[in-house]
């Protein structure tokens, strides 16, 4: 029986091993993806042979928001170990939320852009800032966001928006057409 009960826990952790790798795969492609891209139009060269100044900081935050944001998912990949040791702690901070979203929609908008689809933002929060983990945050609204992008037609429309819940929370919708 012991034998029988070792080999289901070990099959079992290798579902949980492999189920990881697959999510974990598919949320370092979207921030790569982002960095390549913004890097791919730093590259692009106005009709002078210069590069447009006014466009070079947007893009240099978005590749270096992308590039924190891959920092921080090879550090949830660290923290598996802390997880399973039953260890493992948000790091809760106050923070504006709209900022965070706003942060992820830059992230994503290279993929956007490529499949020529629309990214429509809206916030009505009344009650600005939020107690919680930022990369939790983070990473919730950009597996959202990319399965929106996923699962939407080219051209489509993808809308989100931000609201204050009754129990004094914050709503994010993300809505694809």
């Amino acid at each position: 029986q012991k034998l029988i009960d070792a080999m289901g826990e070990a099959e079992k952790a290798n579902r949980t091993k492999s189920d990881f790798l697959a999510k974990m795969s598919h949320e370092l492609r979207t921030p790569l993806n982002a960095i390549i891209g913004f890097s791919d139009l730093l590259e692009m060269l106005d009709a002078t042979g210069r590069l447009r100044p006014e466009k070079t900081g947007e893009y240099a935050r978005n590749i270096n928001d992308s590039a924190k944001h891959l920092l921080e998912i090879v550090n949830d990949i660290l923290d598996i170990s802390r997880i399973e040791a039953g260890v493992f702690s948000l790091n809760e901070e106050e923070l504006v939320f709209e900022d965070v979203i706003r942060a992820s929609l830059d992230i994503v908008s290279p993929d956007v852009s490529n499949k020529k689809q629309v990214l429509k933002f809206e916030t009505n929060l009344r009650y600005p800032t939020l107690y919680a983990d930022r990369r939790a945050i983070t990473q919730m609204t950009l597996n959202l966001l990319s399965n929106a992008i996923k699962f939407t037609p080219e051209r489509g429309l993808i809308s989100v928006s931000l609201a204050d819940t009754e129990l004094g929370g914050v709503m994010l919708c993300v809505n694809d057409e």
